[in-house]
């Protein structure tokens, strides 16, 4: 390869970094990391939305939720709703358990507190 020593291997993919499969020895692709994020972005949207007293206006939040997601991974609601915010983060919101949770989830070692707020409902 043009610009490199003939007694140096060029970094790869292969070999400068270790692929998320190989390091967390787990089947994760790219649409692993695309979920969990858009499904923690979604968590925090929505926790940090006061509970609505209407059904229409959790329906309306839980949109906006899905909206803010999608735009982070540059999607559309639909795509967002239906292939990778998890469902259990618009039904803990809806029963108001999303709310609590989130009061007692803290940002701790590598994970902030929208991770360690799914990681509990999905947990339960």
């Amino acid at each position: 390869m043009a610009g490199w020593p003939s007694s140096t291997i060029p970094p790869s993919s292969r070999t400068a970094v270790p692929t998320p499969r190989r390091r967390l020895r787990a089947e994760v692709t790219a649409k692993t990391f695309r979920t969990w994020g858009a499904t923690t972005v979604a968590a925090a949207a929505l926790a940090l939305t006061p509970l609505p007293e209407s059904e229409r206006a959790v329906e309306a939040a839980v949109l906006s939720a899905y909206d803010v997601a999608a735009e982070v991974l540059g999607n559309t609601r639909a795509m967002a709703r239906a292939s990778y915010v998890h469902p259990v983060v618009p039904d803990a919101f809806r029963s108001g358990k999303l709310h609590d949770t989130w009061k007692h989830s803290r940002d701790r070692g590598w994970l902030e507190r929208r991770e360690r707020t799914v990681l509990t409902l999905l947990d339960e």
